[in-house]
């Protein structure tokens, strides 16, 4: 209702809301709350002109005017170069990324050679259930358009073999094209991200929602399958 529209928009609502998003979520809240109120001010702040103008949504404005005041007093500098761009990822992730693939591929390629054709199939294809069944479970609970999740499903072993190219990807980049993001989406992201409600009607943050979810419930998938993969093939022996 519009009442209940109106008490959002109060002051203490939103701060109480930040404040559990910053409990429950801190990166989250860092990344698209923190780093993109310190990010406008300093553009704002820096902007020509006596008086600027500037329109934002209700969400950030309590940390655009703190952020304004501590640029204002030299307390904190406009420079917004580290948070411009997308840090490089690190090599370690990569070579734990890889040693995963390499030992997966390792032990469903051991159960061929151990056992035969057709029982390093029935470890390939239980590897593969098992990654798809739960993708497609995180799909189906973040309520992904249907194309999306049977893609998802069928994306996940493939993917999992890739350190570069992960589920979630996919099936957010699916979901965003089944379901384009509309203006309003755009508009009331940093309005909508902080209801729950918001994570499934703004087009936008859903994708985001069945990335992460995609994401997770995978990676579970692949660790789950290790030792169970590992017991079929020391039960082969």
């Amino acid at each position: 209702s519009n009442e209940e529209l109106e008490r959002l928009k109060e002051t203490n609502v939103l701060q109480s809301m930040l404040d559990d998003m910053a409990k429950e979520l801190p990166t989250v809240k860092r990344v698209l709350i923190d780093e993109r109120d310190q990010y406008l001010a300093s553009k704002i702040y820096s902007s020509p002109g006596t008086r600027v103008v500037a329109v934002v949504g209700a969400g950030h404005a309590p940390g655009l005017v703190a952020h304004i005041e501590k640029l204002d007093r030299n307390e904190i500098s406009d420079d917004v170069t580290s948070i411009s761009s997308v840090p490089a990822s690190s090599k370690a992730g990569h070579i734990i990324s890889w040693t995963i693939v390499i030992a997966l591929l390792g032990i469903i390629a051991l159960g061929f050679i151990r056992s035969g054709w057709d029982q390093g199939l029935e470890m390939f294809l239980y590897w593969f259930g098992l990654n798809a069944s739960l993708t497609g479970l995180a799909a189906i609970l973040s309520l992904a358009h249907p194309v999306t999740i049977i893609l998802s499903m069928l994306a996940a072993p493939v993917t999992a073999l890739s350190p570069t190219l992960g589920v979630g990807m996919v099936a957010g980049i699916l979901e965003a094209s089944m379901r384009k993001p509309r203006v309003k989406d755009f508009e009331h992201v940093s309005d909508d991200i902080m209801t729950f409600k918001g994570w499934f009607s703004n087009r936008i943050i859903h994708a985001l929602l069945i990335f992460m979810t995609t994401s997770i419930f995978a990676s579970i998938g692949t660790f789950i399958a290790f030792p169970l993969l590992i017991s079929r093939l020391g039960g082969a022996a």
